[in-house]
């Protein structure tokens, strides 16, 4: 058996040197996503090898799924959500970040609710006083209201570089405006809309286009839950889309909102669609979307360093 196990050893030593090449996930109803194929570095062999043994672990209640509910194994290249740009992203970051990435992608990041899978603890509800929702990744990085200053604070930062990455590649005749209440702006508003507030508006004269501008970071365990929240800002925006048109009749006015999820999954169809509803040189597009993807992983350590410091202590061993 020696050539064999020498074989394995170099196939295992080239892909280390390959680093994260592509991931391939099984999307089920039940279970959200799971990858189960990574080419990757050294440090990720321990989190790959504990994906696939969940994968046999559960693979035969996924055939069941798959009979009754038509779960497919996908790709995210072929489902749009950005696989071809996510690999590449990750290999930029920090060997910390990109593990803690890893461990999300495998629902094995130390959460409420894996905690309480794994028999851990005797409960799945988030660990912050105040807070009794369930515990999952999705919820700390997006949705804690504990620590909903820290999740603002990095929605701002993921989407001030993403604004100025649109600003700098839109055609020279635009006017901008970054995130201020459209009543403080140049544009023509009436007194229901004075106050609201996208987070961006591109005005091109020349093709009377008008593009309301709107992020969300979200969860993303599953895919539709990409879709969900472009239609919560669809809905949010319909009232102010009316009146802008009646208030430009000349103009076009479009939504654009750009969704971004807490594992960095976006659908890229979409974003393709918007690069093309602001005039932008889809040349463009795959660099924003890979800086965006690791931004949106950087500010979730912002976001994890401000829980830790706001979790309530632990009495220490001879404390009244």
């Amino acid at each position: 058996h020696y050539p064999l196990r020498r074989q394995r050893q170099m196939c295992i030593r080239d892909r280390a040197k390959q680093g994260l090449d592509a991931v391939m996930m099984v999307s089920c109803p039940s279970s959200g996503y799971l990858p189960f194929l990574i080419g990757g570095q050294n440090s990720l062999q321990m989190q790959l090898r504990e994906a696939k043994r969940r994968w046999h672990n559960h693979r035969a209640r996924w055939q069941e799924d798959h009979l009754v509910n038509g779960a497919t194994t996908i790709t995210f290249r072929a489902e749009g959500h950005g696989q071809s740009h996510i690999a590449a992203a990750m290999r930029g970051l920090p060997a910390g970040e990109r593990r803690r990435w890893w461990l999300s992608l495998c629902d094995t990041y130390p959460t409420g609710a894996y905690r309480y899978r794994t028999n851990q603890t005797d409960s799945s509800d988030c660990c912050m006083d105040g807070c009794n929702k369930r515990e999952t990744y999705d919820h700390i990085t997006c949705a804690c209201p504990i620590t909903s200053d820290a999740i603002t604070v990095a929605h701002n930062k993921v989407w001030r570089g993403l604004y100025d990455s649109i600003v700098a590649a839109a055609p020279h005749d635009h006017v901008a405006v970054f995130d201020t209440p459209l009543g403080q702006t140049s544009l023509r508003v009436s007194p229901a809309i004075r106050r609201l507030r996208p987070d961006g508006v591109i005005l091109y004269p020349l093709s009377r286009t008008i593009c309301l501008l709107e992020f969300a970071r979200t969860g993303d365990a599953r895919p539709e839950y990409l879709d969900l929240s472009r239609a919560r800002k669809e809905r949010h925006y319909e009232t102010l889309q009316r009146e802008m048109a009646t208030l430009y009749p000349d103009y076009t006015v479009r939504l654009v909102p750009f969704i971004i999820g807490a594992r960095s999954f976006v659908r890229e169809t979409d974003w393709q669609h918007n690069w093309m509803t602001l005039h932008l040189p889809l040349r463009t597009l795959p660099r924003t979307i890979q800086t965006t993807m690791r931004r949106n992983q950087e500010v979730i350590t912002d976001i994890l360093a401000v829980r830790k410091a706001a979790l309530p202590r632990k009495p220490k061993k001879g404390d009244g």
